[in-house]
Formats: C-alpha cells, sequence, structure tokens
C-alpha cells in the first residue's frame, strides 16, 4: 500500500515516462548529456511530465472538499457572519409583487443572498488556501535549515542538473500548487471585471510551474511560488472581514479589513515589487545565462513569462497606490476594477421595489433609483491575481 501511494505521488500510474528528451528545446542547447537526464528522469531521480499528473487528482480533489466544507462549514459560518436572512419564499410574496408593479422582489433577494454567499465562501476559502501554501513553502525552503539558494541566487542554477536533487518536499509543493491553479482555472465562482487578467496570470503560472518542474529549475521555482502566496493570504482574509463588516452590529470588522488590506498592500510591494525583481528577474536575465547562455529557447520562454508576471505586478500595484491615495485625499466613489458590488446593488434596487426609493447607505437614492456619488462612497481595492480586494464603505458627505 506504501508502495502504491509513492508510485502515485511520483506520477507513476503504469504509463511509460516520457523522456526530458521528447521537450528538449526546453534545454540548453549544449555542455548537458540529454542522455543522462532521460536516464536519470527514468530513475526517478529527475522530474518529468509524468510527475505532474497527481496535480489533475489534487485539483479534483480540492473540489470535493471545497463542495463538501461549503455546505457543511462554509457556507452557515457566511450567513452567521453576514446576518444573511433565510431564502425568500416567492410564493409568499405574490402580493408583495403585485404592490410593486409585478417586480420579482423574492427573487431578487435571493439573486443578491447568493451572490453575497458566494463571494465570502469563495475568500474564505482561497484564504485557507494561501495560508496552507505559505506553511508547504516555508517548510521546504526553510526546515530544518534554509535553502543554500535563498542568500546566493547563483545556487538556482550553479550543479544545474544532476547535483540539484529534488526532494519530496519540493515534489509535494508543485503538485498542489499546479493542482490548485486548475482548481481555481475551472471552479473560480464569482465574476470579476478583470477576467482576462485572471485568465493571463493563471496561464502563465501554469506553465511557469509545469516548465520549470519538467526542466527542475525547482529552485527558482519554488520561490517565485511562495512570494507570491504571502499577498494573497492577508488580501484574501482582508475580503472576509470586509464582507462581515456590512452586517448590522459587525462594523469592528471594518477595522480589522482596513489593517489587513494595508498589510496586504506592503507585503504584495515588498514581495512582489522588490523581491521578485532584484532576486528572480535579475538572477534569470543575468546570472542563468552565464551558466547556460542564451541561445535556446526555453531561455527566452522562461524569460518572457517572468516579464509577464512582472507587468501583471506593476499593473494592480498601481490601482492599488492611485486608490490609497485617492482615499487619504479626495475619497473614493468607486475602483473602475471593482467586483460586482454594482449588480448587488441593482439588485437590493429591485428588492425595494423597481427602481424606487432604496433603504440604507448602500443603495441611497430617492425616487429615481439612481444611486447619487454624494450618498455612497464606495471603496474597492484592485484585484490582485484575478481577485477582487476588499471593499468598504465612507460616510456620506
Amino acid at each position: 500500500m506504501q508502495a502504491a501511494m509513492e508510485g502515485l505521488f511520483r506520477g507513476q500510474f503504469g504509463l511509460p515516462t516520457m523522456p526530458p528528451s521528447s521537450y528538449k528545446w526546453i534545454f540548453p542547447s549544449k555542455g548537458f548529456d540529454l542522455a543522462k537526464i532521460d536516464a536519470s528522469a527514468l530513475a526517478g531521480n529527475f522530474p518529468s511530465l509524468q510527475g505532474l499528473a497527481p496535480a489533475i487528482l489534487f485539483a479534483l480533489l480540492f473540489g470535493a472538499v471545497r463542495l463538501l466544507l461549503h455546505h457543511t462549514c462554509f457556507e452557515p459560518l457566511a450567513v452567521a457572519a453576514m446576518k444573511l436572512g433565510p431564502i425568500v419564499n416567492e410564493a409568499n410574496n405574490d402580493n408583495t409583487r403585485a404592490i410593486k408593479g409585478g417586480g420579482s422582489s423574492g427573487s431578487s433577494s435571493n439573486r443578491l443572498r447568493q451572490r453575497k454567499l458566494v463571494k465570502f465562501v469563495e475568500s474564505l476559502w482561497r484564504f485557507i488556501f494561501y495560508l496552507a501554501f505559505c506553511v508547504i513553502g516555508i517548510q521546504t525552503l526553510f526546515l530544518p535549515k534554509p535553502a543554500s539558494w535563498i542568500l546566493d541566487t547563483t545556487q538556482f542554477w550553479d550543479g544545474w542538473p544532476h547535483e540539484h536533487g529534488l526532494s519530496d518536499a519540493i515534489r509535494f509543493y508543485y503538485q498542489v500548487e499546479l493542482g490548485s491553479y486548475l482548481h481555481q482555472l475551472m471552479w473560480t465562482e464569482v465574476n470579476r471585471s478583470d477576467a482576462k487578467e485572471m485568465v493571463l496570470h493563471h496561464l502563465t503560472t501554469i506553465l511557469l510551474i509545469g516548465l520549470s518542474y519538467v526542466t527542475n529549475y525547482t529552485r527558482v521555482g519554488v520561490t517565485i511560488m511562495l512570494l507570491h502566496d504571502f499577498a494573497d493570504v492577508f488580501l484574501e482574509s482582508a475580503k472576509v472581514f470586509n464582507y462581515s463588516s456590512k452586517a448590522k452590529g459587525h462594523e469592528w470588522a471594518k477595522v480589522v479589513c482596513d489593517v489587513l488590506f494595508g498589510i496586504f498592500a506592503l507585503t504584495f510591494f515588498v514581495t512582489r515589487l522588490i523581491l521578485y525583481p532584484i532576486f528572480v528577474i535579475r538572477s534569470v536575465l543575468f546570472e542563468a545565462p552565464g551558466f547556460f547562455g542564451i541561445d535556446w529557447l526555453g531561455y527566452w520562454l522562461f524569460a518572457s513569462l517572468l516579464l509577464v508576471l512582472q507587468g501583471l505586478h506593476i499593473f494592480w500595484f498601481y490601482l492599488i497606490a492611485r486608490m490609497l491615495v485617492r482615499l487619504f485625499t479626495t475619497g473614493i466613489e468607486k475602483d473602475e476594477r471593482s467586483d460586482d458590488e454594482d449588480e448587488d446593488d441593482e439588485d437590493a434596487r429591485s428588492a425595494n421595489g423597481n427602481g424606487g426609493a432604496g433603504t440604507g447607505s448602500e443603495i441611497g437614492g430617492e425616487g429615481s433609483g439612481e444611486r447619487p456619488r454624494s450618498r455612497s462612497k464606495e471603496l474597492s481595492s484592485a484585484k490582485i491575481s484575478g481577485l477582487s480586494s476588499p471593499s468598504r464603505k465612507k460616510k456620506g458627505e
């Protein structure tokens, strides 16, 4: 049984291992014996494409666990945290709809309630994801002692390929991380206005994880994964507290949300705009060519994908910085990349009657159903890595 589990973990499903020479264009063009790399891969000492197969199983497993936790844990917690009322029985709202002029108040309220549930659950699920991956990454890179390449980035490349053994910790980290991105790409439930950026980010990440694994550039790979996971822990937790803060009596959660969002912005800046370009991109562009040269297609592919990620980092942080400046100067009515809060407001207006006057600070407006800008100023941060950020309300002028 133990041997079967180890075989499964290593991607051994009884299928022939595809030798690395089958995709030799990814490897440096000279100075390395691909025949030895093939033999090492067949012996299980060098990663192969087959070794990533468990990531698909992890993606399916994550989906099953998420479904189970959604109904047993996440949904009850979301209802309590946001103080959501029960599902409206439309059969009991015929008189209400008649008075409102035929509007479907029950269905609108149920849609709004379901959308809030989905957003809360997805943020909570992703928070657990990224927190777990940070723990796995720290254990992989720093325990029982820090990896040699943490302080010396030339160790990303020196001694490759045969001196770079693939530990079980690195193998497992790669498989669960790739499985999580496959899971998110297939089962993201909340529609975002930056869907194209999200898909681009996920596809770029999946390519980098897969290509760095099969070439055994895993030292730089695990470093990149850990740097990217840190900020998302604070982003997703801030969103959870933000959604909770909208419930009456949970105003204290706004303070927690703001603190977590501030930590997120700082962490994002340090990990993705300082550490990532200084330690990773610099090493790839200037140190790796000293070991492998630049006359191979794989180098340009890796460099391009890493620069695409950095471009997304700059784009998203620009929006975060602009939002923070406006927050402390003129105030923010709405971030142009906010999530589907506006749709929630539309449903809330419908629930209150066909464009009539809304109730509470989220609706604002009188008579026309249009939301006056001076009544309610909503803050939504930029979405990072395809994820919407927390939003909060600011008192009307």
